[in-house]
């Protein structure tokens, strides 16, 4: 995680403190952890206006987004997840570019977003997107990203494994 921060806190630009983003990120993930959803939720939310101080397409935001969402979808609370994966990964696009190894996390999150919902033929968009990437990657950072491309590919072909 502080590695993490570190290598965010290179990428982005001035305006985010880095320890204060990290302690809430930190926070909300020991509440998460034990089962404290609301409080992971308001640490998260805390995280996300810290990062919003960089602008509003930052690897902070993506951050907060990433872990905001995770923690919505936990809760069944799918649409409000949604929107945040959604510009997860618009901010990803944005800061990386269309094609690039780092929207698969974003992605990820959708098509079991998706999944989770039973909203296969949004799962598969998302999911071919990713598959379309992991294609393009080097032998050697292929594998593990298409294996979990392919098991979702199977999952939204079958209905569940």
């Amino acid at each position: 995680m502080l590695l993490a921060g570190v290598a965010c806190f290179a990428a982005c630009s001035s305006g985010t403190n880095p320890a204060v983003f990290l302690d809430h990120q930190n926070a909300g993930d020991a509440a998460s952890s034990k089962g404290n959803y609301f409080e992971a939720e308001q640490q998260y939310r805390a995280a996300l206006a810290e990062a919003e101080k960089s602008g509003a397409e930052t690897e902070w935001v993506k951050k907060a987004l990433h872990s905001l969402g995770s923690n919505l979808e936990s809760q069944k609370r799918y649409a409000e997840a949604e929107t945040d994966y959604q510009r997860e990964f618009a901010v990803a696009k944005k800061v990386h570019g269309e094609g690039s190894p780092d929207l698969l996390l974003a992605l990820s999150d959708l098509t079991m977003l998706y999944i989770n919902q039973e909203r296969f033929a949004e799962a598969e968009k998302y999911n071919q997107i990713a598959l379309s990437i992991v294609a393009k990657l080097p032998e050697g950072e292929r594998k593990e990203s298409a294996q979990l491309a392919e098991y979702l590919r199977d999952w939204i072909k079958n209905g569940r494994p």
